[in-house]
């Protein structure tokens, strides 16, 4: 399945497509990226270029400078070509409903859930609350992990 998507990154649209074999296509040229995280965020190698990336809330950083960015189109191509975008498919965000610290992780990406099924722990003013998934699906992304302080809103992870 080949995960197919715009990024438009400092202004500038980038079609980006990610292949089963996890080769990527940034406007046709092909690139095997090594990833590995390191310091709370990823350090992405192509070739001889290396890159820090590291998500914090809803920023993006690159090498520690803020990158303004927005995904669009975030879908398989097979999924794509199956049938037209319907609720089912639609990403789901958990957002942190107040701010606070992530103490446990209940499930991981790929798990499939139902809605009111407990996702995480996040501890707030000294209380530990279970955050409930929205909606029935598969965990498709974390985007925290233990020990994150998270903001009102912050997007802790994506159902799907």
């Amino acid at each position: 399945m080949t995960l197919r998507f715009d990024v438009v990154l400092e202004g500038q649209s980038y079609r980006v497509e990610v292949g089963e074999d996890l080769q990527v296509r940034i406007e046709g040229e092909e690139f095997t990226p090594q990833v590995q995280t390191q310091d709370g965020g990823y350090r992405v190698s192509l070739g001889r270029s290396h890159y820090r990336f590291r998500l914090d809330g809803r920023s993006l950083f690159l090498n520690g400078t803020p990158l303004d960015v927005a995904f669009r189109g975030y879908l398989p191509s097979s999924a794509l070509a199956r049938r037209p975008v319907s609720e089912e498919m639609v990403a789901t965000p958990v957002r942190a409903p107040m701010p606070g610290r992530v103490i446990t992780l209940l499930v991981h990406e790929g798990a499939q859930v139902r809605r009111g099924t407990p996702l995480l722990i996040l501890e707030a003013m000294k209380m530990q609350n279970e955050i409930p998934s929205p909606a029935d699906g598969v965990v498709q992304e974390l985007r925290v992990v233990p020990g994150d302080a998270v903001g009102k809103e912050d997007v802790l992870l994506i159902v799907q």
